[in-house]
């Protein structure tokens, strides 16, 4: 189950003057900011791993994630995503090293890729115009979609499919369902995605992407343009998966059709949306009643 929660990002990666330090929790502040839109996962730690990890204390996998966070910044018109999983994000044994295998998981004849490499999947899913079908995703998807150009980092050397496959990509087809083979190279969208973490750890830990000029990203896909005075609101429905197909009975974790809905903005002092009141004594002032009496 999920919840969409509206929560007030402060701002080591930097965008147009945000900074990433490769911590949602952090980077993505619930009390500073009303450009934020956090989608929980209420199902909280979710994701099955097998028997002989739990029996060696490895009970939370790192593709379990708590939630995903959205900031739209209407100055740079960047839409800025964060993952926050429990654990290391991608570390799927949850050993604390998501560059390397437990020897309990090879047991089991599982690997844990560095760098989201081979099957290891994490996208987040977009609906811009609202018409029920996902128009992008970004993210690290384990292959292109059938029929699509092969993606930018094929024929490299070392792991295929890595965090060299990020990239922001057009979505084949109209289901939610199987997202991580979505993938349709679009080299006009390609070079609007930037990932401020591509290697996790236990020092940075979180997933944290940006996607440069927003506008035109919903222009290409005919969803109505965004009031960036911050005046009107706005909203998009989003999805997010992340697992693996070469981890031997670990689960995955997703969700899909979730509606995000971006508020007002732009308050005044006293929290009113195109407000006018510039020092916080005029608040009280504007619910007053004939014959009230203000004191102080």
């Amino acid at each position: 189950m999920l919840v969409v929660a509206l929560l007030l990002v402060a701002a080591a990666t930097v965008v147009a003057g945000r900074s990433f330090s490769g911590n949602v929790r952090r980077d993505f502040d619930a009390t500073n900011d009303a450009n934020v839109v956090i989608v929980n996962d209420v199902s909280h730690k979710d994701v099955g791993v097998p028997d002989l990890l739990m029996n060696a204390g490895l009970s939370v996998s790192g593709y379990d994630f708590e939630y995903v966070a959205f900031a739209y910044d209407r100055h740079t018109d960047e839409l800025h995503i964060g993952i926050a999983c429990w654990g290391i994000c991608g570390d799927a044994d949850g050993d604390g090293d998501p560059s390397s295998t437990h020897p309990q998981l090879t047991v089991l004849g599982g690997v844990d890729y560095p760098n989201f490499a081979s099957s290891e999947t994490a996208v987040v899913v977009l609906d811009l115009d609202l018409q029920g079908t996902p128009d992008v995703l970004i993210g690290y998807p384990p292959g292109a979609a059938i029929g699509s150009p092969q993606l930018p980092c094929e024929g490299q050397q070392g792991l295929p499919f890595d965090s060299r496959c990020f990239g922001l990509y057009a979505y084949q087809g109209t289901s939610w369902s199987q997202p991580q083979n979505r993938a349709y190279v679009d080299n006009a969208l390609l070079t609007l995605a930037v990932d401020n973490n591509p290697h996790t750890s236990a020092a940075y830990p979180h997933l944290e992407w940006t996607i440069r000029r927003f506008s035109y990203v919903r222009n290409r896909f005919s969803a109505f343009a965004i009031d960036r005075t911050g005046v009107v609101p706005w909203s998009m429905l989003v999805g997010a998966y992340m697992g693996s197909f070469d981890d031997d009975g670990i689960g995955e974790d997703f969700f899909s059709g979730v509606e995000a809905p971006f508020p007002c903005t732009l308050l005044d002092v006293c929290g009113v949306c195109n407000g006018t009141a510039q020092f916080s004594d005029t608040c009280a002032r504007r619910f007053l009643q004939p014959g009230d009496v203000v004191s102080g």
